[in-house]
């Protein structure tokens, strides 16, 4: 079982920008390099995940702006 904090969440969205874009403004679970669902409820989000079984293994991402920003560019 895989622990994942915040900045492994931020690093995951970093490497995987160009497959959450369409899902701008929503929650993202992903395991590995599989987007294994979305929605713009976590808690519903979290309930289905749960339901299939992979709860141990998924991180959650808020996708707000997709595309990465250098740090120092703003």
């Amino acid at each position: 079982m895989a622990e994942y904090t915040p900045l492994s969440a931020e690093i995951w969205l970093l490497e995987h920008w160009r497959e959450v874009e369409r899902h701008n403004f929503e929650w993202v679970a992903a395991t590995g390099d599989a987007i294994v669902g979305h929605s713009r409820d976590l808690d519903e989000l979290m309930v289905q995940i749960d339901r299939r079984r992979l709860a141990n293994e998924v991180v959650y991402v808020f996708v707000e702006h997709p595309e990465p920003v250098e740090r120092g560019a703003l």
